[in-house]
This record gives C-alpha cells, sequence and structure tokens, in this order.
C-alpha cells in the first residue's frame, strides 16, 4: 500500500522527534511519540512527563501549478506537543523545560535536514513557526507546542506521488 506524502512527512518527523533522548546528546529525553489515534486521544489528562504527540492541521492550498497533471503546493503545520509533568521533587521552571525542549526538538528536526534524510527529501520549503505554551484545564501538566510548516508538491489527480 502506499502512503501520502504528507504522512510520509509526518513519519519522518515523528523519526526525528524520537531522537530526542540525553545518550544523543540532548538535554531531555520525549517519553513517547505518538501520532493522534483512539488510544492516544485529545481527552486524557495523565500524561507522563516528557510524552509527545503529533498532529497536523488540515492544508491550505497554496496553489495549483501548470504542469502535466497540473501540480498541488499545499502548506501544512505540524505540532509536536509536549506535555510536561515534572515530579513535585523537580524544582526546574516550567518555562525552562519549555524553551530547552523546543530547543531540542527543533535541533533534532534540523538535524534530520542537514543529514538529507526524509523530511529534506520529501518536502519544498520547511520553516519552524513560534512556539505556543499551553496548559491542562485541570492544571495536571502543562507543555508546549512546536510548530512547523511544511510546503510540499503533489500531483493535483494523484497525492501518492511528490512533485
Amino acid at each position: 500500500m502506499s502512503t501520502p506524502i504528507v504522512e510520509q512527512v509526518a513519519a519522518a518527523l515523528q523519526t526525528a522527534v524520537a531522537t530526542v533522548t540525553t545518550a544523543n546528546g540532548y538535554n531531555y529525553t520525549i517519553h513517547t511519540v505518538t501520532r493522534p489515534s483512539r488510544k492516544t486521544g485529545k481527552e486524557e489528562d495523565i500524561r507522563p512527563h516528557m510524552y509527545c504527540r503529533i498532529e497536523r492541521d488540515t492544508p491550505d492550498l497554496v496553489q495549483t501549478l501548470a504542469s502535466n497533471p497540473p501540480i498541488l503546493e499545499l502548506s501544512y503545520v505540524f505540532h509536536v506537543f509536549v506535555f510536561i509533568s515534572p515530579s513535585e521533587n523537580d524544582h526546574t521552571s516550567i518555562g525552562t523545560y519549555q524553551e530547552t525542549i523546543w530547543a531540542d526538538v527543533v535541533k533534532a528536526v534540523a538535524a534530520e535536514f542537514d543529514a538529507g534524510n526524509s523530511l529534506d527529501t520529501l518536502v519544498r520549503e520547511w520553516a519552524v513557526l513560534p512556539p505556543q505554551n499551553f496548559e491542562s484545564e485541570s492544571g495536571s501538566y502543562d507543555g508546549i507546542d512546536i510548530r512547523f510548516q511544511a510546503i510540499i508538491r503533489t500531483n493535483e489527480t494523484d497525492p501518492f506521488t511528490q512533485r
């Protein structure tokens, strides 16, 4: 079964984020990196420290380019949500966690590009967007939404084919 280009990008992003571990030279270790499913839905309120979920927004159509077949250029925003719930004995500020894990994730994703791996070959343009901090309604965890914008090109008639 073929995989649409946008899903290949999401999988490559998930792989890059999963490299964020202290063993790989980063400041923190991300506990788990998941994509939404019924099991990892948004309703959960208890999350392990440094749990990560990757989602993407519905794309904006940037443009249709004349070609045979026509090329669709789509803009996606990918969200890397990292949930922060340190132990009660940890006195590290939430802001320190948020800024440091943001830097770790951005560095890991940039390394994926520098190595010429999947992200580098799948996207036309890639940008780091400003992060957004968040807190659960119950106050049981804090977090950061690390956002990336990806511009991808596919055939208008075949989103499995990169252009």
